[in-house]
Order: C-alpha cells, then structure tokens, then sequence
C-alpha cells in the first residue's frame, strides 16, 4: 500500500497562489517601483533602483520620461543591460513581479 502524504502543504500553497492570482485581478496599474523592484535593476542593471537607472538617461520626473524620444530610451536599456527594448526589459520585470504574488 502507497502512504500519500503532504495535502495540507499542497492545499495550502494552492491558496497562497489563489490569493496572489486575486490579488493580480484586481491591481490594474502599478508604479515603476512596484514594477521594477531594486532586486531586478540591481541584478539586469549597473544600478541600485529604477529612478537611478533612469536618472542615467536624464529621467527626474514623469514628464522627463513621457518626453523621452524612444530611440534614446532604446539606446540606453540596449547599451546598459541585456534587453534589447524597454519593452522587452518591462516584459521581464512583469514577469518576475507575477511569479512572486503567485507565490513562486
């Protein structure tokens, strides 16, 4: 006969990751800081946070990044990481945010 053990673990990790998928449904916006923690600038970056990344292609403000061209915001995530658009990087850094509230 085969002894099953753990379902109090695996029941209460899939409520763990339920409550991070609740919680992902219902935030539809989030700040450039909740988005790219200083763990990902600092390990994809030469920088300790997001507004320091920034602040190497002249971004203080908002309205310094909305009136960043997108070729030279391009240029620099290409020549200081290894993304090759910021999208890409966004991507990336969506992606770990998502995998932590689900509890991985």
């Amino acid at each position: 006969m085969v002894k099953i053990t753990g379902f109090k673990e695996l029941n209460s990790r899939l409520k763990e990751i339920s409550k991070g998928a609740q919680e992902l449904g219902v935030q539809n916006q989030m700040s450039f800081e909740e988005l790219f923690p200083d763990s990902f600038i600092q390990k994809h970056t030469p920088s300790e946070n997001i507004s320091a990344f920034l602040e190497g292609v002249g971004v203080k403000k908002k309205e310094d990044f909305e009136a960043l061209p997108q070729e030279e915001l391009e240029s620099y995530v290409r020549s200081t990481t290894k993304f090759t658009t910021f999208h890409e990087m966004s991507q990336a850094a969506l992606a770990e945010v998502v995998y932590k509230k689900l509890g991985f």
